[in-house]
C-alpha cells in the first residue's frame, strides 16, 4: 500500500498511531488490573461459599457465583482480559453482581466504566485523533517518506548493478515553519549552482581535450621530423662508403 500515492500516508499514520500509543497501553493494561485485581478476589471469596452454606444464608446461585470468568487459565491475564470486555461494553458476569459484596462490586463497576470506557477511551482517541492532524498536514512528506522506503527496500539491488551508480538522490525535510517559497527558492539556487559546476566541468574537459590534441600533435611532428632526420643520416651514411 506504500507504493499508491492515496494510501501511502495512510500507512504512516497507521505506524505514527501505533507508536504514538505505546505507553498508553502500558498505562491502560495497568488500569485494567487496578479495576479487574479487586473483583478477582471478591470473586475468590464467593467461591469459599458452600452450597450448604448458601442454602443456610438464604442466597441463589447467582447471588455467589463468580465476578470473573477465567479464560486463559492465568490469573493476571484473566483479570485484564475480563476487564477489557467490560471496557468494550461485554458484561458476561454482570448477573452475578448482586448478592455477597454487591456494594463494593458495584462501586468498582461504576469507577471502571467510568475511567476505562468514558476517560481512557477518550484519551486514546484524542491521542489518535493528534497525530492524524499532524500526518494529514504533512502528507506530502509521508507520501515521500513511504516511497523512500520502498527505495531503501532495494538498495542491495541499486548497489549491485553498475548501471546505477551515476544515481544521486537528494532528500530535502520541510520544517514545520518554513515558507514554502523559501524552500522553492533554495532548490532553485541548488540547481542554477549545479548547473553552473556541470558547465565549468564540461567546458574544462573541452579545454583538456584540445591541449592534449595539441600536444599530440606535437608529438607526431617531433615524429616525422626524428624520421626525416634518421633518413638524412642513412643517406650520408651511404655517400661516405
Amino acid at each position: 500500500m506504500r507504493f499508491f500515492d492515496s494510501t501511502c500516508h495512510y500507512v504512516r499514520l497507521i505506524l505514527d498511531s501505533m507508536y504514538s500509543v505505546r505507553y498508553f497501553f502500558l498505562l491502560f493494561f495497568v488500569i485494567l488490573l487496578a479495576f479487574g485485581t479487586p473483583l478477582y478476589f471478591l470473586s475468590k471469596n464467593r467461591a469459599g461459599i458452600t452450597a450448604e452454606e448458601a442454602e443456610e444464608l438464604g442466597l441463589e446461585e447467582s447471588e455467589y457465583g463468580p465476578l470473573t470468568s477465567s479464560h486463559f487459565g492465568l490469573a493476571v491475564i484473566d483479570i485484564a482480559f475480563n476487564m477489557y470486555l467490560l471496557s468494550l461494553g461485554e458484561f458476561e458476569s454482570m448477573e452475578n453482581y448482586d448478592g455477597v459484596d454487591s456494594i463494593p462490586v458495584w462501586i468498582i463497576f461504576f469507577l471502571a466504566t467510568f475511567v476505562v470506557q468514558i476517560t481512557f477511551l477518550n484519551v486514546l482517541i484524542a491521542i489518535m485523533g493528534d497525530v492524524y492532524g499532524e500526518v494529514m498536514e504533512k502528507k506530502d512528506q509521508a507520501r515521500r517518506r513511504e516511497m523512500i522506503k520502498i527505495l531503501d527496500d532495494f538498495i542491495s539491488v541499486i548497489a549491485r548493478d553498475n548501471t546505477m551508480s551515476w544515481l544521486n538522490l537528494i532528500l530535502t525535510e520541510v520544517i514545520e515553519d518554513t515558507d514554502v517559497t523559501e524552500l522553492d527558492l533554495a532548490v532553485e539556487d541548488l540547481k542554477s549552482i549545479i548547473e553552473k559546476q556541470g558547465k565549468d566541468t564540461n567546458q574544462r574537459i573541452s579545454e583538456l581535450e584540445i591541449k592534449s590534441d595539441q600536444i599530440n600533435n606535437k608529438v607526431d611532428s617531433i615524429i616525422e621530423a626524428q624520421k626525416t632526420m634518421l633518413t638524412k643520416f642513412t643517406e650520408l651514411k651511404k655517400e661516405d662508403k
